[in-house]
């Protein structure tokens, strides 16, 4: 096939894919950054969103993007069809962390900020439903990730306590864990098998865990 360059994508940080293949979505992030919508085939830019995430995620209908740290204490959700931008502000204005998304139906999100709360927010009403912790620790949160499950009734979440935890996602209740011998588990998102029965937990330079969930 043809290579092809985009000039405009030149400083991205991470690149996703539309499911059809014909939309790319890049963004570079820190101050002055920006989310960018790139037609697949010609380059094009479709849109230019202004955030300081440099990971933003589409919405399972891909009707909406999620930016995990819009900014300083902030997360949002903004709506493509009207371009209206919900703000989700954490308490206390904590920095927040790039990772996190949309629940599989695309009515909730996760965010995770340093204060070390994974939250999980209503989109539509603007509401914080719950938050869930991991043993505190005194180095911050970097690289902890946390994911729905398939049939979007467990959350899933890693940090750097070194535990994978599995938790409600009606109530944040919890219910299982298990103890890693290593941190390079952070920043590796969940993956699960096509029946949604197992999830892969990768960490570099150790043997990946196959967890039933």
């Amino acid at each position: 096939g043809k290579l092809q360059k985009f000039k405009n994508a030149e400083y991205s940080r991470s690149v996703k894919f539309s499911v059809d293949g014909k939309k790319i979505l890049t963004a570079s992030g820190g101050t002055g950054g920006e989310a960018q919508i790139i037609e697949s085939s010609t380059g094009k830019i479709l849109g230019n969103y202004e955030t300081k995430t440099y990971q933003p995620r589409w919405s399972p209908d891909e009707s909406k993007l999620f930016f995990g740290a819009h900014r300083q204490g902030k997360s949002a959700v903004l709506d493509l069809n009207s371009d209206d931008l919900t703000i989700f502000e954490h308490e206390g204005n904590p920095g927040m962390t790039p990772f996190g998304g949309f629940d599989r139906l695309g009515q909730r999100i996760l965010t995770i900020s340093q204060d070390q709360r994974f939250n999980v927010w209503n989109i539509e009403s603007g509401a914080l439903e719950f938050f869930v912790e991991h043993n505190r620790i005194n180095n911050g949160f970097p690289g902890a990730v946390g994911v729905f499950t398939p049939d979007n009734q467990k959350l899933i979440t890693v940090a750097k306590d070194l535990y994978v935890r599995m938790w409600s996602a009606k109530d944040g209740s919890p219910i299982s864990n298990f103890n890693i011998s290593s941190n390079h588990a952070f920043g590796q998102v969940p993956i699960f098998s096509d029946d949604g029965l197992r999830v892969l937990i990768s960490i570099t330079k150790w043997p990946s865990l196959c967890w039933n969930v």
